[in-house]
């Protein structure tokens, strides 16, 4: 693993998020994209990075139904889906899974991101297209 360079100022992304804009870090060197922002590159190691708006949906790359939670928040909420989705531009994003009947997951889902401001800190999840 290659260590960041230094802090990352979020501040960018959380205000990005606020506004209902989920933002990535991409690599001018080598074009990957990540979540959490970084000062470096996860792939190459470049300092040569930027935030840009990520692909609004993407596919269902894999998944896990939670049955029993880990923090007693989340404990009414069971049985809820965790994914991994691969965004239309490339970038790989966990996050929750709603309004799709745990039978109904496949790989290759088509989903949309969509983010919930109504909290105290905006949130991510994933819905159907």
């Amino acid at each position: 693993m290659i260590p960041p360079a230094g802090e990352v100022d979020a501040a960018a992304f959380w205000s990005a998020l606020d506004d209902g804009t989920l933002l990535v870090a991409v690599c001018g060197a080598c074009g990957h994209r990540w979540l959490p922002p970084l000062a470096t590159c996860p792939r190459c190691a470049s300092r040569d990075v930027a935030s840009a708006p990520a692909a609004p949906a993407g596919v269902l790359y894999s998944w896990t139904v939670i049955h029993l939670a880990a923090d007693p928040a989340y404990a009414a909420e069971t049985p809820y889906t965790v994914g991994l989705v691969e965004l239309d531009d490339g970038t790989r994003l966990y996050g929750r899974v709603v309004g799709v009947d745990h039978d109904d997951l496949r790989d290759g889902l088509r989903l949309r991101v969509e983010i919930d401001t109504a909290g105290e800190q905006p949130l991510w999840y994933f819905g159907p297209e």
